[in-house]
Order: C-alpha cells, then structure tokens, then sequence
C-alpha cells in the first residue's frame, strides 16, 4: 500500500534513534524467513542463557530479527554471509525461559512498533512491521 512507505520511513528513523547498532558474525545459512524458531533451537542446542531481538533494514524495510549471543559475540543463524549487507540495531534481550514463547514476542513487538507511529500515519496506513 501506498501509505505503507510512511510507516516504514518513521519505525527506521524511531530504530536508528533509539537502539545501538551490533555487529553481527554469519552463521548457519538457512535464509526461511524463520529466525525466531531458528535462534530458539541454536540457542537451545548449545545452552545459550539469551537471544538477541533486533532490527535490521531491506532497502526501506525495517526487519524485526532475532540472532543467537554465544556470551561473546551476535551470531545470525538465518542469513549466514548476508549479514555483511545489513546494519543490525539491538531491541532487547529474549532469556531462556521466555524462548518457547519467541512466537507472541516476535507479535507483541509488532504491536509495540506499531505504536510508536505518528497518530495519522496508523491512521492511513495497514503496515505492521
């Protein structure tokens, strides 16, 4: 939708003002679209404690993304090498006990993006990040 643009632009501007970008090591190279359940079963394959959200940009599209943290260093098990083209912005962090819920965290936070949009732009727009 046409008015959609405006919602991408405000969530890209509201991400680079408020969170700090990370850099991010390539990991496994599954590229489905399914991040969440793919850092969940990493990050409980090898014990981690924690789960990185955060938001990176295609072109205009901001891209909520979650990535594994192995105690030192952000690991992305979902776009291997494709991480180069991307700046990734740190949201929070996801601990263990919440990962089996990483499904209503990746919604949640939607809704949550949503609601940092101007009043007219939810208004004319449908877009949810």
């Amino acid at each position: 939708m046409y008015f959609d643009k405006f919602a991408r632009k405000e969530i890209i501007k509201h991400t680079i003002a408020n969170y700090n970008r990370i850099e991010v090591t390539a990991g496994k190279c599954r590229y489905n679209h399914q991040c969440h359940m793919n850092s969940v079963h990493e990050a409980k394959k090898h014990k981690h404690k924690k789960l990185a959200m955060c938001i990176y940009f295609d072109g205009d599209y901001p891209i909520i993304h979650f990535i594994n943290y192995d105690g030192k260093k952000f690991i992305c098990n979902t776009l291997g090498e494709w991480v180069n083209c991307y700046d990734f912005y740190f949201v929070r962090w996801i601990k263990d006990k919440d990962m089996w819920n990483i499904n209503d965290i990746f919604t949640n936070y939607r809704r949550e993006l949503r609601k940092t949009l101007s009043w007219w732009v939810r208004l004319i727009s449908k877009y949810d990040a």
